[in-house]
């Protein structure tokens, strides 16, 4: 991975590279912003050797995002140069990759119908596009030729050209998306022409070398598959094309792109290596498919998958991992979740990370940590939210004690862990702790906590979440709510199960915080189907218990990313564990069964009664949420963070 590759005439110092990724934070016109160039500049300085910003629109017509990054205008040019002088300067080479969306988009975002080479609604964003016209694709190859003379007077290092993942590249060279019988479509020739058009008009442009981003698999029925994308790589490279990203996925489907936790990482390493094979050896092959350790880039090396491994959300997620690596930077790699929260952007409006809740806002974050405090703090609680805001706190030099009784620390991701093929976010949580002892953090056991904590100002009934303010004497006490929504807090679960009233409740949450002794060949009825229910229902076939989930709506972990439904259904499916629309009679008169409560889809929780406390709580100036689902687990850790970093909590 340290060694250096050339792609054309451009040589890389090493072959850590960043994946392209929407980030959402270009301003509304498409310039750069500071934003962005501190988010990138970080991972440069991180150790990137390439870095291949976002998709750059090329035509307004071509707009994904509300604030995607744009070069179809001259004055963007002077953004774009400060972009890559501010990645150069830290050493790294850099690629803008330039898009159009086609029908992949809104036209509350384009500003007009959208545009494909067929009249075809992508079944995902569901708007009927435009069917473009001659004279009209003739202006789209100009607009793309226009904005690579643009990267190249930016100083770009060269250009990527994204033709994967069912954009208007990818829409041309797709039967799936390309219904046309004329010059444009019909065969694989003419449904080529277009791509091939676009690289001819930007040759005659520029010399900057060019990489085109494929899909190897599209995975929709008519698409094309890595029988259909090695030919058309192998005329690319004949034509001088002097790199193929491997990718996979449309829209449609979208998640085979965005996998999600417990699904094999490197799974699309191999179409890479297909593509390697087939290729001639000066042309660069990139390969992807959730690659969250240099390990594993280094395995895909060796065995020959790829040339340059790229490291999309786990770049997101740690900044620095190829510093990491070489031992420049002596902690561990905080790995990537795979929650998927980057591409959600569930609580802010672009990308965001509960591992690196500095994603954005890089630069003034860092400032933040840098302004010194004398605080004292003692934390009850170790999840997410509780790590990061220990770990911010010792960097500003305060006095943090950490306590948690658990067996391991890391909270609801560490109970997460456990279940099954979840093994890999102990990893994560492992780090996030290094990183916070290395700051000078220490746990220490509940008794001297306790004593050593003083009760400042009691949280107020209506306001307990990530606030910070008011007089303190000694240490500043910080305990942990947990979000455990039950369906109408047991008692609908319970009236519609049959269940007596005077039964104990037991809940998803106490099977997955290990509380509940499972006992194997016992007959369990998981009443929910949001993500805990589904991973509580695990948990108990992986102990030998039978199992059967109730979801009258059939919709498995409705409440986490798309992914993750996928992935519950399966394990499930592997386990044994059928999923019902309602209880059996006969279950109410089974001896022995239980019924475990969770959360239905439709069925919601009052908010009031779905948090948790310990006994710690009482007195904490401040309380931290953590929750078992990706986007509120984020939401706790970002508010821990602005806690952290706010002027008046610390000092």
């Amino acid at each position: 991975m340290f060694s250096p590759i050339s792609i054309g005439n451009v040589r890389l110092p090493n072959r850590f590279a960043m994946a392209p990724m929407t980030t959402n934070y270009a301003d509304t016109s498409g310039a750069v912003t500071d934003e962005l160039i501190d988010y990138l500049a970080a991972r440069a300085a991180g150790g990137f050797g390439l870095i291949v910003t976002e998709n750059i629109g090329v035509h307004p017509s071509g707009r994904v995002m509300p604030r995607m990054l744009m070069g179809h205008e001259d004055r963007l040019v002077p953004g774009l140069a400060r972009l890559t002088q501010a990645l150069q300067a830290r050493g790294a080479r850099v690629f803008g990759q330039l898009s159009h969306c086609g029908r992949q988009s809104r036209s509350a975002f384009t500003g007009g119908q959208l545009l494909a080479p067929s009249a075809i609604a992508c079944p995902v964003n569901r708007e009927m596009p435009h069917a473009l016209a001659d004279d009209e694709i003739t202006a789209l190859i100009r607009a793309f030729a226009d904005a690579a003379a643009r990267l190249d007077a930016a100083g770009f290092d060269g250009i990527e050209l994204h033709g994967a993942h069912g954009y208007l590249i990818g829409e041309f060279l797709s039967p799936y998306s390309n219904h046309r019988n004329d010059a444009w479509g019909g065969s694989p020739e003419k449904r080529l022409r277009f791509l091939r058009e676009i690289i001819a008009a930007i040759r005659a442009r520029t010399s900057l070398p060019l990489s085109v981003r494929l899909s190897a698999e599209e995975f929709v029925a008519g698409g094309y598959t890595i029988a259909d994308t090695l030919p058309i790589a192998q005329t690319l490279a004949a034509e001088g094309v002097a790199a193929i990203s491997v990718s996979v996925g449309v829209y449609e489907s979208f998640n085979a792109l965005a996998m999600v936790s417990g699904e094999a990482e490197g799974k699309w390493l191999a179409l890479a290596g297909a593509m390697r094979r087939a290729l001639p050896a000066e042309v660069v092959v990139f390969g992807v498919g959730r690659i969250r350790s240099p390990e594993l880039a280094e395995r895909a090396l060796a065995d020959g998958c790829c040339d340059i491994p790229l490291f999309g959300r786990s770049a997101i997620a740690d900044a620095a991992i190829p510093n990491k690596a070489a031992g420049i930077d002596p902690l561990p790699v905080a790995a990537c979740l795979s929650c998927n929260m980057c591409l959600g952007r569930s609580a802010k409006p672009e990308t965001i990370c509960p591992v690196d809740p500095a994603v954005g806002h890089d630069r003034a974050f860092h400032a933040a940590l840098a302004r010194h405090s004398d605080a004292r703090l003692t934390i009850f609680g170790s999840g997410l939210a509780a790590l990061t805001l220990a770990w911010m706190a010792a960097r500003r030099g305060a006095d943090v004690e950490l306590c948690d009784e658990a067996a391991e620390l890391g909270g609801m991701l560490a109970q997460r862990s456990h279940v099954p093929g979840q093994q890999e976010l102990g990893e994560t949580v492992r780090a996030l702790w290094t990183r916070a002892q290395a700051a000078g953090v220490r746990r220490v056991g509940r008794a001297q906590a306790l004593t050593r904590a003083e009760a400042v100002a009691a949280p107020s009934p209506d306001s307990v979440s990530a606030r910070g303010g008011g007089p303190r004497s000694g240490r500043i006490r910080i305990a942990t709510r947990r979000y455990e929504p039950i369906s109408a807090c047991h008692a609908v679960a319970a009236d519609e199960c049959g269940a007596h009233e005077h039964s104990a409740p037991l809940t998803v949450y106490r099977i997955l915080d290990g509380s509940h002794a499972i006992a194997a060949g016992a007959v369990y009825f998981v009443l929910g189907d949001d993500l805990a229910s589904t991973d509580a229902a695990l948990v108990l076939a992986a102990a030998g218990a039978a199992v059967r989930l109730i979801s009258p709506s059939g919709r498995l972990a409705w409440d986490a990313h798309p992914g993750f439904r996928v992935i519950a259904r399966s394990a499930l499916e592997r386990h044994g564990v059928p999923v019902l629309p309602a209880l059996p009679e006969a279950a109410t008169r089974e001896p022995g069964a239980q019924r475990v409560a969770g959360a239905w889809h439709g069925h919601p929780a009052p908010d009031d009664a779905a948090w948790r406390c310990d006994d710690d709580a009482t007195g904490a100036e401040l309380l931290l949420d953590e929750a078992w689902e990706p986007a509120a687990m984020t939401r706790g850790v970002y508010a821990a963070a602005d806690w952290a970093q706010a002027p008046d909590t610390l000092g």
